[in-house]
């Protein structure tokens, strides 16, 4: 992964945290690893629409063209977005999508 030591403030939290940049994760917090159960190496090196497809599979018909139409340059109307994720024991969690930019 990048240089994250900007983020640095961001390991100690008790939620999930991952930051994406165009295509791919550059930041993810032990939380997130934790409830995924996969490395911060591991979820960098895997494309946001794989991302997609095995963490919010119940979410993915309306996650994944959301996701491509916003990768085209097309901003989703409406502020933050609430979809299941599931973590490495199989449970689902709500988990707050916000994008800045």
């Amino acid at each position: 992964m990048p240089d994250t030591s900007e983020y640095q403030p961001l390991e100690g939290l008790p939620i999930p945290v991952a930051i994406l940049r165009a295509e791919r994760v550059v930041y993810v917090n032990p939380a997130l690893t934790t409830f995924l159960g996969a490395s911060a190496e591991e979820l960098s090196r895997v494309a946001i629409t794989e991302l997609i497809s095995r963490f919010t599979p119940q979410e993915r018909t309306w996650v994944e063209p959301m996701y491509q139409a916003r990768a085209r340059g097309e901003r989703p109307e409406g502020g933050d977005l609430w979809l299941r994720m599931r973590g490495a024991n199989g449970r689902e969690r709500m988990c707050r999508l916000r994008s800045t930019a």
